[in-house]
């Protein structure tokens, strides 16, 4: 059988020398490569060579053949008499590289930790001493070293270690028990355990059944060699794969050999494929019709692939056109040109060219060597050069465009990229938009202008517009880069998603860091630390790592700083502006707060020159459905346009910039907080606490920390307000106040922030204290004055003081009257609080004409959608509900809280009150699906924001507790109650109307659940307290009668229980509140049970009780068919009954 070649035997026996010119291993692996039309890049995959090497390598190549084109490379080949050695080859280079491959694999899966192999040998030829070299080189992939080898020959092969494989342990390798010996020309002391294998052939008298022959084998044989080192049986299955890979060779397994497998080359399909690649390389020499850039891929470019982006490109094309065109747009890094080679590599074109298109000049050379190359003979080339020496500039354009066209137009299709477009000026008279001249073709444009399609050759829906890597992209070129991370935690894994969500998420920014943190091995932190730093050594290693992985020589640093520069040379207006948006945050920049900076045209000229240089990374016209013009710049751009503008103004210029802009952000949130628009609150919250960030030098102004802690309140952050404002009081002085409205409003503002937060005590003092104090000082006309003592109001509310609330509220309506220039929000506001007041106080009529007063107030002047108008419509919602009025009430609740749960989130301690108000009026209908969930997160939201005791979680509680007594749960019902009892008597006392209202609801849950007693006694202490603050003839009051009722008619006291129904009666019919059905249903059930219990046995008695009870019943429906919904399961018991 015959002898079965390496590579490296194949390249020293047969294609050292072409031509009697000496080709080095390297340079004949790169020479095969191209001769079988491999990419730069590839070459560079499949050799494990870096790609600057493999471009020296290329250059020594046509420096040998004296040529400088890679077409005269493949001609000085196919004149020689190597061209089918030289495919042959290519096929060993591949089956090196897939044999390299498994013993990788060996080593990651089989052989983590390396071991040491001792080498036995006796007399070897220098031949033996290399082969030997590359044998150790080869089995160092799979982690085993072989010990005391002999000093190899200088001149052997390269080295065959993977350039990826890192052995940090080569020192202290563990010793192996398995020892090889080398039967070589004399024999080696031995063992009889040793393995033996054969480099070359010997005449030595050995068993060779006992040895691995490397000389005759040396693929197989090596696996073999390391099944027995390691003992694995596994290894046979990295040979099987081996084998597979490769499809060049089959391996047979001898009678003898421990596989019983050996490679076979199959010659003819060899030399059948030789002749056809011979064929093929020849008719497209004649034909010249396939002519390629050489469209370089980097490092990184090769790691990763936007399957989505060039399926997009690939759409685009799929529109038929003679010439179609498609741009690539987007700011710098982001990987425009990358895409546009990748599609290319990937594309049936025939003519594939790279034009560097920055400018006219370097556009026209690119064209000359496209031109060149088009050229099938000498006698083209010479006019070509004719062409270009002769004549004026316009004479030597025109007739070279025609020689151009000409030559394309022969040809059935074409690509050509025309790269880094700035202005589309530049490229317009080279620009193919006419088939009749240039035939049919594609085109792809990259550039970071994305204003390109202002042009009549461009249409809108051709442009691409290239921005950030997804999250899977990001974090998969990532990994790409770093290598193999191993077996991660979940909590590593999140680490660095969490590192990478600081890194902007641009191919170019997130391979620098990559490579950066693999070459350096610096920490994540330290690495983002040292991005905002940027010291210089930083800012030349990351250089050095950007000329060293690819073309790109520029930084993210570099890209903005460039493009701020040319902003501002453009417009000098434009640097107050982009200090602007550099000093707040760059998403979601509203139109607005830049119309107080520069007027319309110059901010629309901004808009332009930002789209122009691709820092615009998102335009918006509405949010929330509202009209508002924004543009959004990626974060890192603003924080480099921030320092590139500090770096050459002194402290006075950027002190000057920062009043302009804290008046500027102070002026629109008063503005936004005056509206009401809680779209509009939100972002400009974001935007003050960036300025706030970035200006953390300068401490917080007053007058903007009173108007962000406002925001916080509005959008329901108490806690940033009360730490914000604590911030302020904490570097001023307090006996500033008289001297100092801001300040003054200040304390009243976190009086309010207090009482938002449930700590009464504390907002009562604040409150009392700045409200007497802005009173004496600045008069109640004073607007803060006013505000003061609003929330002062607010918190004697909360802590069931009515009266003094309501004297307070009508004091400033009496004020406002007063006043020519009072904000309507203001004024809607005290109606809308004077109104909940007297809801409060059971003045129901009186209410509810303060709640139509106040959405009056707010429709005239602001519309529907605002945060006041959606609370009122809550609470006129709850009053209607106390009235009887349902279906109102179910409207306008479901109407406010869409509003809440659509501005403030689904977990906003706002939305807990909306919850509690939803499942209220649902229970009071009938609809109970879902409302003990309903009660249950609005419970959970409280308990989380409050903690424990907190009055608002009391009431929660008690909610809920009265919604699992709906549902027969009366264990975990009084269990909940009697919590919120707790609760209610720790804030406002035993005696108040709020404890009683808590203990009403704990004694319908005793009723449910027999516990009678426990009901009568509790029953006696809300009765009195009910009486005494609503009055005897109030509906809240007709609530006790009917749980006395219920309490007789349970203990069988029928005509007591009939008294208090009637009672209770009277007080719903008085006020036609639909609370009356309850009645009507309880009187009933009464009547039915005296009819289903008649001990005197007179069946006419009992149907004149039952005819009773059915004419109650029929009441009860009928006021439930009026006021409640269809569906509502009140509906269906009482029909159920009658």
């Amino acid at each position: 059988m015959g002898k079965k070649y390496t590579k490296f035997e194949f390249y020293d026996q047969k294609l050292s020398h072409i031509n009697d010119i000496r080709f080095t291993y390297r340079e004949m692996d790169v020479l095969a490569c191209l001769v079988n039309k491999l990419e730069e890049e590839e070459i560079s995959l499949l050799l494990s060579i870096a790609s600057q090497t493999i471009k020296t390598y290329i250059r020594n190549i046509r420096i040998k053949i004296g040529n400088n084109s890679r077409i005269s490379i493949l001609r000085f080949v196919e004149k020689s008499q190597y061209l089918l050695l030289i495919i042959e080859y290519y096929k060993y280079i591949n089956i090196e590289a897939s044999f390299q491959k498994q013993l990788l694999n060996i080593g990651t899966k089989i052989n983590p930790e390396l071991i040491s192999i001792k080498l036995s040998h006796g007399g070897l030829s220098k031949t033996e001493q290399n082969k030997l070299k590359i044998l150790n080189d080869h089995l160092k992939l799979s982690n085993i070293i072989l010990e005391n080898l002999p000093h190899p020959d200088t001149n052997a092969p390269p080295n065959t270690r993977h350039p990826n494989i890192s052995h940090s342990n080569t020192n202290h390798p563990e010793i192996c028990h398995e020892s090889v010996s080398v039967l070589g020309s004399s024999l080696p002391s031995r063992s009889l355990q040793d393995i033996i294998i054969m480099l070359e052939s010997t005449d030595l008298d050995f068993d060779k059944n006992e040895i691995i022959d490397l000389e005759n084998n040396y693929y197989e044989s090596v696996f073999i060699l390391i099944e027995k080192i390691l003992k694995s049986p596994k290894i046979q299955d990295f040979f099987d794969k081996h084998v597979k890979n490769s499809k060049k060779l089959s391996f047979k397994r001898a009678s003898k050999s421990p596989w019983n497998k050996l490679y076979l080359i199959v010659i003819f399909s060899v030399l059948l494929a030789a002749i056809l690649a011979y064929n093929n390389l020849i008719f497209s020499f004649k034909t010249k019709t396939v002519i390629k850039s050489n469209l370089f891929l980097s490092q990184v470019d090769s790691k990763l692939y936007r399957s989505g982006m060039t399926s997009l490109i690939k759409n685009k094309f799929a529109e038929s056109s003679d010439i179609q065109k498609v741009v690539l747009a987007g700011i710098g890094g982001a990987g425009k040109t990358t895409l546009a080679r990748q599609y290319a590599k990937n594309s049936n074109a025939r003519i594939i060219w790279e034009i560097e298109a920055i400018t006219k000049e370097k556009t026209f050379l690119s064209l000359q060597q496209l031109a060149s190359e088009l050229c099938e003979n000498n006698i083209e080339s010479q006019d070509l050069k004719a062409i270009l020496s002769r004549g004026n500039a316009t004479s030597r354009y025109g007739k070279f465009m025609s020689f151009l066209t000409q030559k394309l137009k022969t040809h059935s299709n074409w690509l050509l990229i025309y790269d880094n477009v700035k202005n589309f000026q530049h490229i317009k008279k080279f620009f193919p938009y006419d088939h009749n001249v240039w035939g049919t073709g594609k085109v792809i444009i990259t550039t970071r202008n994305s204003n390109i399609s202002s042009n009549i050759f461009i249409p809108d829906d051709n442009i691409i517009y290239v921005g950030e890597l997804n999250p899977k992209d990001k974090r998969t070129l990532f990994d790409n880069i770093i290598g193999d991370l191993g077996m991660m935690t979940e909590k590593e894994k999140i680490k660095i998603n969490d590192f990478l969500a600081q890194v902007p998420s641009f191919p170019l920014d997130v391979s620098l860091a990559a490579y950066y943190i693999k070459e350096t091995n610096i920490s994540h932190e330290r690495y983002l630390n040292q991005l905002l730093k940027r010291d210089k050594k930083f800012v030349l290693k990351q250089e050095k790592l950007l000329s060293e992985i690819g073309e790109y020589s520029n930084t993210r640093f570099d890209i903005v700083a460039i493009c701020t520069k040319q902003l501002i040379k453009n417009n000098p207006n434009f640097q107050e502006l982009l200090f602007l948006i550099s000093l707040i945050d760059p998403q979601t920049i509203s139109r607005e707060i830049l119309l107080d900076f520069k007027s319309n045209i110059i901010v629309d000229r901004f808009f332009h020159f930002l789209k122009k240089f691709s820092l615009i990374t998102k335009r918006t016209l509405s949010i929330h459905n509202q009209n508002i013009d924004s543009i959004s710049l990626h974060r890192s751009s603003g924080r480099i346009i921030l320092s590139f503008l500090k770096s050459f103004m002194n402290e006075a210029e950027k002190q000057a910039v920062y009043n302009q802009v804290n008046q500027s952000i102070a002026k629109y949130m008063l503005k936004v907080i005056d509206q009401c628009d809680i779209t509009k609150i939100k972002l400009i919250i974001r935007h003050a606490e960036s300025f706030i960030r970035n200006t953390k030098e300068n401490p917080i102004d007053i007058k903007m920390g009173n108007l962000l802690s406002e925001c916080y309140m509005i959008v329901g952050e108490y806690k940033k307000s009360k730490q914000l404002l604590h911030e302020i009081i904490s570097v001023n002085n307090l006996q500033d106040i008289p001297n100092s409205e801001n300040l003054a409003e200040t304390i009243s503002h976190l009086g309010n922030v207090y009482r938002a937060m449930g700590k009464y005590q504390e907002a009562q003092e604040h409150l009392e204290e700045s409200s007497k104090l802005l009173a004496q000082t600045y008069g109640l006309k004073n607007i803060i004055t006013r505000k003061a003592l609003i929330n002062l109001s607010y918190t004697y509310r909360d802590l069931g003081k009515y009266h003094k609330a309501k004297n307070i509220l009508k004091d400033m309506l009496n004020v406002s009257k007063e006043l020519k220039n009072i904000a309507p929000i203001e004024l809607a506001n005290i109606k809308a609080e004077l109104a909940d007041i007297y809801k409060k106080l059971g003045m129901y009529d009186i209410a509810l004409k303060y709640y139509q007063k106040a959405i009056a107030t707010l429709k005239n002047h602001y519309g529907n959608n605002t945060t006041k108008i959606a609370w009122i419509y809550v609470q006129l919602g709850a009053l209607y509900r106390n009235m009887g009025l349902y279906k109102k009430s179910k409207d306008l609740v479901d109407q406010g809280s869409r509003f809440f749960i659509d501005n403030y989130g689904k977990h906003s301690v706002k939305i807990a009150w909306i919850l509690i108000q939803k499942g209220n009026i649902y229970q009071d209908i009938g609809n109970t699906k879902n409302i003990t969930e309903l009660f249950k997160r609005a419970h959970r939201i409280y308990q989380d924001y409050y903690g424990e005791n907190h009055i608002k979680l009391g009431w929660a509680s008690c909610y809920l507790g009265r919604a699992y007594s709906k549902f027969g749960l009366h264990k975990e019902s009084i269990s909940f109650l009697k919590q919120a009892v707790k609760i209610h008597k720790m804030h406002y006392g035993l005696d108040h109307v709020k404890t009683a209202w808590a203990q009403s609801h704990l004694i319908n849950s005793y009723i449910k659940n027999g516990n009678l007693t426990e009901a009568q006694h509790l029953l006696e202490q809300v009765n009195k307290i009910y009486k005494d603050f609503y009055g005897a003839t109030h509906v809240k009051y007709a609530h006790i009668l009917l749980a006395k009722g219920q309490i007789s008619f349970a203990k069988g006291h029928l005509e007591l229980a009939e008294m208090m129904y009637n009672d209770a009666l009277d007080i719903y019919n008085n006020s036609s509140h639909a609370g009356r059905y309850k009645c009507f249903e309880a009187l009933g059930d009464l009547y039915l049970f005296r009819a289903q219990n008649n001990v005197s046995g007179n069946i006419n008695i009992s149907n004149i009780l039952y005819k009773k009870a059915k004419y109650y019943f029929t009441e009860s429906l009928d006021i439930l068919l009026k006021d409640f919904p269809k569906d509502s399961p009140h509906v269906t018991r009482i029909q159920s009954k009658i």
